[in-house]
């Protein structure tokens, strides 16, 4: 008789926070999650280039010529190369690297930072042998920054789907099923059954990934990317409450 009661306890203690008194019906509230794997079929490598002299035009001609010689390179050695996007993101002073009231009074120098983004198929042995070439040509992997996010991903190569348009229903949809299982044991454990939907709360699949390198949030064409070359992980949660009966 003691282990039983002891038993309707523990399951009042485990089943409290999902059940709730509104509008004098009983509900109960779950959350759901789905998760969604495909292959890429689309991957990204970006690199930079870095311009500085004494004065802009200087600066801007050298970072140009630098840009130029890297895309000739690119598209010279890489036939298979989709796309090539050069874009300026950074025109101004050169950061002095010395902080503090003994920081070196230099004057002050032009720098200009190009980004060049680079689409290709989702093959790694082809990225890495991309970013060799830029390399080669004078590219660098990091853009100047003084700014950085905590866990921001430090990555140069990004894949990525492009036939993506069902993959945010189609996970709402398995983090439904899942909160409706997780609803039904539930209620099994109260002796009551699941009545109509009251409400209903999605977060996820929709939402674009976001990655942040080198302090500067990166924009990709496609909405869901990954950086592991095997899949793009899509993933979706909803908090469903049922009536109870």
């Amino acid at each position: 008789m003691r282990k039983t009661f002891l038993t309707i306890c523990m399951l009042a203690i485990v089943l409290l926070p999902y059940v709730s008194k509104a509008a004098d019906v009983n509900t109960l509230t779950v959350s759901g999650a789905g998760k969604i794997e495909r292959k890429p079929d689309i991957a990204f490598v970006t690199v930079y280039v870095i311009g500085d002299g004494i004065l802009m035009t200087d600066t801007a001609k050298r970072a140009k010529e630098k840009a130029d010689s890297i895309e000739k390179a690119l598209r010279t050695n890489h036939k298979n190369i989709k796309t090539i996007n050069v874009t300026d993101i950074q025109i101004g002073e050169k950061r002095n690297e010395m902080w503090g009231p003994e920081m070196k009074k230099d004057p002050a120098r032009p720098e200009m930072t190009k980004r060049i983004r680079i689409t290709i198929a989702p093959d790694m042995d082809l990225a890495l042998n991309i970013i060799d070439t830029a390399i080669r040509e004078g590219a660098v992997m990091k853009a100047p920054s003084n700014v950085q996010f905590g866990g921001e991903v430090d990555t140069v190569i990004v894949f990525g789907l492009t036939e993506s348009d069902s993959l945010a229903d189609e996970v709402r949809k398995k983090a439904f099923e899942d909160a409706k299982v997780k609803a039904e044991k539930v209620s099994t454990l109260t002796g009551r059954k699941l009545g109509r939907i009251s409400s209903v709360g999605c977060s996820g699949g929709d939402v674009e990934q976001q990655i942040y390198t080198f302090g500067r949030k990166e924009n990709y064409p496609t909405k869901y990317i990954s950086v592991d070359p095997s899949h793009v992980e899509v993933t979706a949660s909803v908090s469903v409450t049922f009536e109870l009966q």
